[in-house]
């Protein structure tokens, strides 16, 4: 049996370092031209997700003007609209255009996506032109109502988050339920906000149940479904 040779024990030499002048002048070859560039393809992506946000409020808006909806609640849904394409610009920008790594915390975009909904409500109680006890509205013609323009409400927000959700596809390998739950944000609003200027009820309960509870369920559904679709 051979002796152990002695130098198994010496540590590994460590490379050499090269001196200053040498790494800055790889430093300057290797960032020489380099300049920031924004993700021209989320860009896109962002555009088309407002333009499918304005298609679907202008369908809305021509069939509240072809079954003689009031002036007043079109005016009224168009400028509530206006006022919400803000808000979601804004998700838009800083939920989903940036880069994954550069995107707000996670903590911050969930806040967005559970906090939204939530002043949407707000919005609609306090724009409502009528209130009744639930029972009033939880019975007869007006529940039948609620019930059919919470039918069509959900499925064109299910429609369009579908949508959105090819659109963005493949886009977050990090938190792709998070970034779910924002295109299931867009989606739900774009159809809520268009019912509003189509449906003729404005009530706080129904304005509250078929459209605004639109909103809430796509939020938790994109979130589901973005864990699939959104990831890499």
């Amino acid at each position: 049996m051979s002796e152990r040779d002695p130098l198994d024990d010496l540590p590994w030499p460590s490379p050499p370092t090269p001196c200053a002048r040498v790494s800055g002048a790889i430093h300057q070859t290797c960032t020489k031209n380099l300049a920031g560039r924004s993700c021209k393809s989320a860009q896109r992506r962002t555009a088309v997700t407002l333009l499918i946000f304005a298609v679907v409020v202008g369908l809305f808006s021509w069939r509240a003007v072809a079954y003689d909806i009031p002036e007043g609640f079109i005016r009224t849904g168009l400028l509530g609209a206006l006022g919400w394409s803000v808000v979601l610009t804004v998700t838009l920008l800083f939920g989903l255009a940036s880069p994954p790594g550069r995107r707000p915390k996670r903590l911050v975009r969930v806040a967005i996506a559970a906090l939204v909904p939530i002043v949407f409500f707000v919005y609609l109680t306090n724009t409502a032109a009528a209130h009744v006890a639930f029972g009033t509205f939880a019975q007869g013609a007006s529940a039948d109502h609620a019930v059919r323009c919470g039918a069509i409400c959900f499925g064109v927000g299910a429609l369009m988050s579908a949508g959105l959700m090819l659109l963005w596809r493949r886009t977050d390998p990090l938190t792709p339920g998070t970034s779910g739950a924002l295109v299931g944000l867009v989606g739900g609003m774009g159809s809520a906000l268009g019912m509003g200027v189509a449906c003729p009820s404005h009530e706080a309960w129904h304005l509250c149940v078929s459209h605004g509870v639109v909103v809430a369920s796509l939020v938790v559904l994109g979130a589901a479904a973005g864990r699939r679709l959104l990831a890499p």
